[in-house]
């Protein structure tokens, strides 16, 4: 996970099995704790071979990897538009413009502020909001106390530049290194296969999207 507070998470109570002492997830490891396993692997192996991680990630059953990372059976990497942090607001404005027609417009507000725009025949019909970054999402509160915000829906991450930037991430050690690091990874994640059955895609299917 790119997030510590998933560690957190996963030892809540309400994240336990129904009325047993069982654990949804038994173990949440950090990019950073990922990374140092990797380098673990990579000592061990004899041979350098080319394309070992990428057998790795799809569940090798034999050799050094699978003595150090069990999976009990190959795996398929999911992701989802609108980025790293579940894309909610993308996913939203999709279902808005599929039930009710319009036109997607978006705009950089500022730095990790993105506006979502769906208009139809020049009337705005919906409007969305990525926001991350505490100072942000400070920002964002003190504007709904003065009821100055004029978002229908707005995700909200804490991390700048949303998860793919999160606190558990492998860090540069200068400001140009962690943004190469950054671009990579949205980069990366960007080619990853939409899931159908993504979070946001089920947090939504039980409603309905009406223009008032």
């Amino acid at each position: 996970m790119m997030c510590f507070d998933k560690k957190l998470e996963a030892s809540r109570r309400d994240f336990y099995v129904t009325d047993t002492e069982i654990r949804e997830t038994d173990c949440v490891i950090s990019t950073v704790e990922l990374d140092s396993l990797l380098d673990e692997v990579e000592n061990l192996v004899e041979s350098e071979e080319q394309g070992w991680l990428g057998d790795f990630s799809r569940g090798l059953s034999n050799g050094v990897y699978f003595s150090l990372f069990i999976f009990p059976c190959p795996g398929v990497l999911c992701g989802n538009a609108g980025g790293t942090s579940g894309g909610f607001a993308d996913v939203l404005v999709e279902r808005f413009v599929k039930e009710c027609g319009g036109e997607i417009a978006e705009q950089r507000i500022a730095r990790n502020v993105d506006s979502i725009t769906v208009t139809r025949d020049g009337e705005v019909l919906l409007r969305a909001a990525r926001i991350y970054g505490f100072r942000n999402i400070q920002n964002l509160v003190r504007k709904m106390k003065n009821n100055k915000t004029p978002y229908d829906y707005i995700e909200v991450m804490a991390c700048p530049s949303a998860c793919g930037n999160g606190g558990a991430q492998i860090r540069g050690e200068t400001a140009e290194e962690r943004e190469r690091i950054l671009k990579a990874v949205e980069e990366t994640f960007a080619k990853i296969g939409h899931d159908a059955s993504s979070e946001a895609r089920l947090v939504f299917t039980n409603y309905s999207v009406t223009v008032i």
